[in-house]
Formats: structure tokens, C-alpha cells, sequence
């Protein structure tokens, strides 16, 4: 009920399937054939997984109280990064699998991993943001020190699609915002506290992220 939609997201999106391991699903674009506008296809395959998962939780709540059983709602955490990485079969002689290595597929899989701690389901790192940020609706969430990276590499969430980029709500929620970064990079703590609550007045503002 979980794999088999998800892995039809990505499937109906040009993407392949790397691998699952434990409750985690790996999923490539781009290899091994050549994906026309991959990271786009990337994002909005994790935004449809975030709408199928929302009819799961209604279903699987709904069967579960005609079974006079208690639902625990399934989440999502979902990291994307975009780059130059290798592809191939990999391992032995003897057994081997295709796969992918390399910085943006560690990276993807270490923003996975801490969504959590943000709040949006879905994470990206700034090479998927310089390829569709001027078409997504993508907020600046971090910025990481990495062993490759030190200096730092920025974080965003996205949150929808160009027609909710579009949107005056999102603008808004953008403008506002950007001024928490502003105001945080300058030290100026009173303006980002402000700005912070400000946020949380909006519409589409996530809760946990602020």
C-alpha cells in the first residue's frame, strides 16, 4: 500500500528506482538514461508522495476505525540534491548491482534524514534550487557545514508547485520570510524575532518551521 504507489510516482515521472532499504525508497533521475529537466521531475515526484500519502492516512484511518482500531498517521521525509555523480553497476564479479555514488546523492540522503528537525516533509539542497527555483515554491530553511562543504551549503524547503509559487499567499509568506534570514545574517535578533512572528500570521506558514 506504501511502495507501490510511491515507486509509481517516480516511475511515471521518468525516475528509477535505486533501491529500498528498511522504510527508505532511493530513487534517480537522470540515469541511466538522460532525463529532460530531471530535478524538476525529482520535485514533483516528492510533492505527489506527499498527496498520495495523505489518501493513504485517510484510508488506512478510516479501515482502521471500521476495525475499532487505533490509526498512527504515517510521515514523510523527503531529501532531494542535484550534481554530477556516478552511475553504473557496482561490486563483485560474482554479484554486483546498478547504482548511483557520489556528493549529491550523500547529500539527499543526509537531508532525509534530518527533515524532521524542519518541519516540511520535503528538503532540497542549492543544486536543486538553482535548477527550479525560479518555478517552485521553495523557502531558505538552513544553511550546513558539511566535511566537503564547510563554508556551508543552503537548504530549502519546498512547498509546492509553480501555480503555488504563483500565488500572492506564497509571495507573501516569501517576503516575510526572506526577512528572518535577512535580519538573522546581520545579527539583528529583535527583526528576525518579528519577522518570525510574522510568519506565523500567514497563510501556508508551517507551524514547526517557525
Amino acid at each position: 500500500r506504501f511502495f507501490s504507489p510511491m515507486t509509481k510516482i517516480v516511475l511515471d515521472r521518468n525516475g528509477m528506482v535505486d533501491r529500498n532499504v528498511g522504510d527508505t525508497l532511493y530513487a534517480v533521475w537522470n540515469a541511466p538514461l538522460d532525463a529532460a529537466d530531471h530535478a524538476s521531475k525529482g520535485c514533483d515526484a516528492a510533492l505527489r508522495m506527499v498527496e498520495n500519502l495523505e489518501a493513504l492516512n485517510a484510508f488506512l484511518e478510516d479501515d482502521a476505525r471500521r476495525q475499532h482500531l487505533s490509526h498512527v498517521p504515517l510521515s514523510l521525509s523527503i531529501g532531494i540534491d542535484t550534481g554530477t555523480a556516478i552511475a553504473g553497476n557496482m561490486g563483485a564479479v560474482q554479484r554486483f548491482d546498478y547504482g548511483v555514488l557520489g556528493e549529491p546523492v550523500s547529500f539527499a540522503a543526509y537531508l532525509q534524514k534530518n527533515a524532521r528537525h524542519y518541519g516540511p516533509a520535503i528538503i532540497v539542497g542549492e543544486g536543486t534550487q538553482r535548477a527550479v527555483g525560479d518555478r517552485y515554491a521553495l523557502l531558505e530553511i538552513d544553511l550546513v557545514s558539511t566535511s566537503r562543504h564547510p563554508e556551508g551549503r543552503r537548504v530549502y524547503a519546498l512547498l509546492g508547485d509553480p501555480i503555488m509559487r504563483a500565488n500572492p499567499k506564497f509571495r507573501a509568506l516569501q517576503e516575510a520570510h526572506m526577512l528572518i534570514f535577512a535580519a538573522y545574517r546581520n545579527q539583528r535578533w529583535a527583526e528576525a524575532r518579528a519577522a518570525i512572528t510574522e510568519c506565523r500570521k500567514l497563510n501556508g506558514a508551517i507551524p514547526t518551521l517557525y
